[in-house]
């Protein structure tokens, strides 16, 4: 499918009425494993798990104790409350207590002392949000936190030494993107230094203590192959190795050191299954297996040493279920 950058990103100004980017869901589940406590055993390579049981886009997730939780996101229908369960092990999905209230494209989901932290996006009426809502596995209950310094979306968020970096990939400033630093401990919010350029609906992921934030858009549709590392102890950016071509919207995450980055729209607005992987210690990019099912707006979270992909919307527009994992 073409898609034009406006119909794939979300920011401010970009995709503003996300509707008009809906597809129904696709209804097409991935087949499951046919040993699913047994993990893919090639090295990269994909292979398809259950699908999940509400298809939805624009949702975010986290992996706690081999469990991975797929948060929010949107369907035909709009914003969504849902939170699913994936048992990495079982191959299997299971319902979990909802969102205080619907989110679609919030800036992440991130795990601090086995509970998930979940920023921002747009709520049931499309409205960007400053929420923060801590949802803690254990007790299958949700609890909101002090709220953001400014409401935002299409960001990305990392732990670093128990403390949660936000970035806000789109506010309600038109380039107006930021950094924010969260503290559990006393729920209090800082304003950090912004990234030199905007990255919205971005890529981010940490190694070695830095937060990366690459790719994107500005609020000028105009895209950005830069990959920026911010380090905390001096509040700045630093540029690396850019990036090989452009992924808006893809699914990213980090194992072991390297930042993998799977489908998204190219430049020339096509819906791909790219992947492609940033090593931190050589500062450099490479090229993997594609992912089966090209996608933007997909939830993307590593477990067991795999990097699992959920949802989002496939190359003919519709909201899909699959779930494919691959194997570094």
């Amino acid at each position: 499918m073409h898609i034009t950058h406006n119909s794939v990103l979300i920011g401010i100004g970009l995709c503003s009425t996300l509707a008009a980017c809906d597809g129904e869901p696709s209804g097409a589940p991935t087949a499951p494993d046919p040993s699913p406590s047994v993990r893919a055993l090639a090295s990269n390579a994909w292979a398809g798990k259950r699908a999940m049981l509400t298809p939805r886009s624009q949702a975010k997730a986290a992996a706690v104790n081999g469990i991975i939780y797929v948060i929010g996101g949107r369907t035909s229908t709009g914003p969504r409350r849902t939170v699913e369960a994936y048992n990495v092990s079982a191959n299997t999905w299971s319902t979990k207590a909802p969102l205080p209230s619907a989110r679609t494209a919030p800036n992440g989901a991130s795990v601090i002392n086995g509970k998930v932290y979940v920023t921002g996006g747009f709520n049931g009426s499309f409205a960007l949000t400053n929420t923060l809502y801590v949802y803690n596995p254990a007790t299958n209950t949700w609890t909101k936190k002090a709220n953001m310094p400014s409401a935002a979306s299409c960001g990305a968020q990392g732990v670093i030494a128990g403390l949660l970096y936000v970035y806000a990939g789109c506010t309600s400033v038109a380039f107006g993107d930021k950094l924010f630093r969260y503290n559990p401990g006393t729920n209090t919010w800082v304003t950090l230094t912004a990234p030199p350029v905007q990255h919205a609906s971005g890529v981010a992921g940490v190694i070695s203590g830095k937060l990366f934030v690459g790719d994107g858009t500005d609020d000028g549709a105009q895209s950005n192959l830069t990959l920026h590392a911010f380090t905390p102890a001096s509040n700045s950016w630093a540029s690396q190795a850019s990036m090989l071509g452009v992924q808006s919207n893809s699914a990213s995450v980090v194992i072991s050191g390297k930042l993998y980055v799977a489908g998204g729209g190219d430049a020339g607005g096509q819906t791909v299954g790219t992947l492609t992987v940033y090593t931190g210690s050589s500062n450099s990019w490479a090229t993997k297996t594609t992912m089966p099912t090209a996608r933007f707006d997909a939830a993307g979270a590593a477990a067991g040493g795999l990097f699992f992909v959920f949802g989002g919307t496939d190359e003919n527009g519709a909201i899909t279920g699959a779930v494919e994992a691959y194997t570094p």
